[in-house]
């Protein structure tokens, strides 16, 4: 059992590890997303920098790994192998084994992720997302507030212990990579979303 849990794991690390935005970057951009915009490795820096399709083809390949890690973690066991590909795809996504360990906040990620372990705690977290990124246009808050979310309703869905645990740390975990955005949002600082070649807001 442990066996397949750890192969699960590195499976997850190694599917985690295809970065959506710094491949659509170099691929179609011939540049590195990492070294312009905000200097991360995600959808909303790729939106910023690049434009809406390189957007989508990040949300696209993120999102297709992580689900290709569960699938294969569906069938090799349960519960516990599902929690060990989800870790370690939001690990890969986060520090890339081929990229340099320097990655994304894994919001795509856990979203994708987190239907498979508890998919009525994801449409909450989703709707709250939804919520705050209209109301304010910080996709950080909105993605930090999604996950305070997430726990709260996984608390109170009374999902089964293992799956709450990885829901709490997962989500601390995101809350964790924001850390940066935090302080932003602290201070004033943190811009809104704006996609290349928008109004300037």
């Amino acid at each position: 059992m442990v066996i397949r849990l750890i192969i699960c794991l590195v499976i997850g690390y190694l599917l985690g590890s295809l970065s959506g935005s710094i491949i659509t970057s170099k691929v179609f951009f011939k540049s590195d997303v990492r070294q312009h915009g905000s200097g991360n490795a995600g959808m909303t820096n790729s939106l910023r920098v690049y434009g809406v399709g390189a957007a989508v083809s990040t949300t696209l390949v993120d999102a297709l790994k992580s689900v290709a890690a569960m699938l294969i973690a569906c069938y090799i066991g349960g519960t516990n192998a599902m929690i060990a590909a989800g870790a370690g795809v939001m690990l890969g996504h986060a520090y890339p084994l081929y990229f340099g360990f320097r990655g994304g906040k894994c919001v795509i990620c856990i979203a994708v992720v987190g239907s498979f372990i508890s998919w009525q705690t994801v449409l909450i977290a989703v709707a709250m997302f939804a919520v705050i990124v209209l109301l304010t246009g910080i996709v950080s808050a909105s993605s930090c507030g999604a996950m305070l979310t997430a726990m709260l309703a996984a608390v109170l869905l009374d999902v089964e212990p293992g799956r709450l645990v990885f829901i709490i740390a997962a989500c601390s975990f995101v809350i964790f990579l924001h850390r940066s955005n935090i302080k932003r949002i602290l201070n004033g600082t943190e811009k809104k979303i704006k996609p290349k070649g928008g109004a300037a807001k």
